[in-house]
């Protein structure tokens, strides 16, 4: 992989040395490596190496980075990997991939799979060598807390989650280093809180309320997310007592709140942070129309974590997502009188599609309590509630296309930190079936306008690339990309194909008589200052002559990073004070 270059160190941010070194508390940043809401970063217990997410869209993985080197190097068989954590030893890590938890060693390894382990997981890696680990899924009985020996062996139930007092999930865990206890963080219906529970299982006991990531560290503190404040915070922990002490104390630092990540931190044994820091999708994005050599045009210049953008079928109106916290919403541009406005619908919203006549719109929603998506329909004119197309499927949904009738909508299996696969919803039936199912990555589906071909894109080669299948089937696939390529867009007329292959725009040719056929990919335009790590965040007008594009802003640059500070206990002291009551 290419050596990605440490910011360097911006200076000495206190004069306090760290107790029995002398050293002066000091910080980083490493550009390249970064959190999404796929994945957290992990730091070795020495300090020495840090594990982050490889947020290319063609090839998820986790990578690494020494602190001692600038080279930032991927990990073979951590593919589709996510939420990693280090063995004590430093020497091997654990992660999530294909709803499996799965281990490997730094020094090079095949990876081995323990255990189910489905949704947003998270782990911890105990002295002795089982592995505490959280599996979330809605409606199943696999969610909480489970334990399972790094070296293979039976899962063993922990904690269950108990919704009569209000709990959705336990997760992000951590062996406490009693080795006798796990610290958790309890997701509720109305609010989270930090616990604590025997690692030989029970009820949690409630620590810390409105709080979440909760994590000891050596210094004698309890480092939490409050959720309240969102802010970082520390209090002082009774390790004997398995209770906070004292006052907690604001650090000062501003992680990722991003509606695209995660809150992510870790702190080594040696007392290095490692905290996300910016994220793909700020809050300074504008709208431009793009014309096929890159000449941009502004559309709307209100700042916003502008997204997903979709040109009505009359090619009169747009509909854009805007991100946010708690809940994204979905927005109404008139493309003749340049008049914005927001859409009266609830929930967290994802995906907006038009339906064939313009007059309703088809939204991937999660609804508070919910730890799936489903789809509903929602008249554009607000009358009456939102309908629901696709609920209860036994997976998390999310609507990709519609066929030109309105009859079948292409979804994906919505696993954005694990493997994705592509259903067909019948709206006639009410049936849902697989199409493509596979051991690899399918994403992305997008029906031609005459219905009769689904493009996509797939990781079975390796990396993501675009293909084209018959609909219904049966019929081969064929190749579109041939250098990676993602988030296919049809020309109206299905003459063309387009798909961004890392920060370019790309067009094919399709041809249909006397068979089908499709030209070698053609570079429309190529640019770091657009949105690209959300796939298909883009759409084409009517007639091809343009795109609607989201720019980034300057306060969002297209390379994440992460902060690191060295010897941090020494000011972790200082701001939060173990005495202080």
């Amino acid at each position: 992989m290419a050596i990605l270059g440490l910011a360097g160190f911006l200076g000495p941010a206190s004069s306090d040395p760290h107790r029995g070194t002398g050293r002066a508390t000091r910080r980083a940043e490493i550009v390249g490596l970064a959190v999404t809401d796929s994945s957290g970063v992990a730091i070795s217990p020495d300090g020495s190496e840090v594990v982050g997410y490889d947020v290319t869209p063609s090839r998820p993985a986790l990578l690494r980075r020494s602190l001692d080197s600038f080279e930032i190097r991927r990990m073979p068989g951590s593919e589709n990997g996510f939420n990693p954590f280090f063995a004590p030893d430093g020497r091997s890590i654990g992660f999530f991939s294909g709803e499996q938890i799965c281990v490997l060693e730094l020094a090079g390894a095949t990876r081995r799979c323990l255990a189910r382990a489905q949704g947003f997981a998270t782990g911890s890696w105990g002295r002795d060598d089982a592995i505490v680990f959280s599996s979330q899924t809605s409606g199943e009985p696999v969610s909480g807390l489970w334990r399972v020996p790094s070296a293979g062996g039976e899962a063993v139930r922990l904690t269950t989650v108990d919704a009569s007092r209000g709990e959705r999930a336990h997760t992000y865990p951590q062996r406490l280093p009693d080795g006798r206890n796990v610290l958790l963080t309890v997701l509720g219906e109305t609010q989270n809180g930090v616990a604590v529970v025997p690692l030989a299982g029970g009820t949690p006991r409630t620590l810390l309320a409105n709080a979440s990531r909760g994590r000891v560290v050596p210094s004698g503190h309890l480092i939490f997310w409050d959720e309240l404040r969102g802010r970082l915070t520390a209090v002082a922990f009774d390790p004997d007592r398995l209770a906070v002490t004292g006052v907690p104390f604001e650090l000062g630092i501003e992680l990722n709140t991003s509606s695209d990540a995660v809150v992510s931190f870790d702190v080594s044994d040696d007392g290095t942070l490692v905290y996300s820091l910016g994220g793909m999708f700020g809050g300074d994005f504008t709208i431009e129309i793009v014309d096929r050599a890159g000449q941009p045009t502004p559309l709307i210049a209100e700042l916003a974590s502008w997204g997903q953008p979709r040109v009505s079928p009359d090619g009169e109106r747009l509909l854009l997502r805007r991100a946010a916290q708690p809940d994204c919403s979905l927005w109404l541009f008139d493309l003749r009188r340049h008049s914005l406005a927001r859409l009266g619908v609830d929930g967290d919203n994802h995906n907006p599609l038009w339906l064939a006549a313009g007059e309703s719109l088809l939204s991937s929603r999660q609804d508070f309590g919910r730890l799936d998506r489903q789809v509903y329909r929602v008249a554009l004119d607000g009358g009456g509630p939102p309908e629901g197309i696709v609920v209860n499927a036994g997976f998390s949904a999310q609507a990709e296309s519609v066929s030109p009738d309105g009859r079948f909508l292409a979804l994906t299996h919505d696993n954005r930190r694990d493997r994705n696969d592509i259903y067909i919803h019948d709206r006639q039936s009410g049936e849902t079936r697989p199409f493509l199912v596979t051991e690899f990555d399918e994403d992305f589906p997008a029906f031609s306008p005459d219905g009769t071909l689904l493009a996509y894109a797939a990781n079975d080669s390796g990396r993501n690339e675009v293909y084209v299948r018959p609909f219904p089937g049966p019929g081969g696939k064929y190749l579109i990309s041939n250098q990676g390529g993602t988030g296919p867009v049809w020309s109206r007329d299905g003459r063309e194909l387009f798909y961004a292959e890392g920060q370019r725009l790309m067009r094919v040719a399709i041809e249909r008589s006397p068979r089908f056929a499709a030209s070698s990919p053609q570079r429309l335009f190529e640019s770091p200052d657009y949105v690209w790590e959300r796939p298909r965040n883009y759409d084409v007008l009517p007639g091809g002559s343009g795109f609607v594009m989201v720019r980034r802003g300057a306060a969002t640059p297209a390379t994440r990073s992460l902060r690191v500070v060295f010897d941090w206990f020494a000011e972790l002291e200082r701001l939060a004070p173990k005495g202080a009551r």
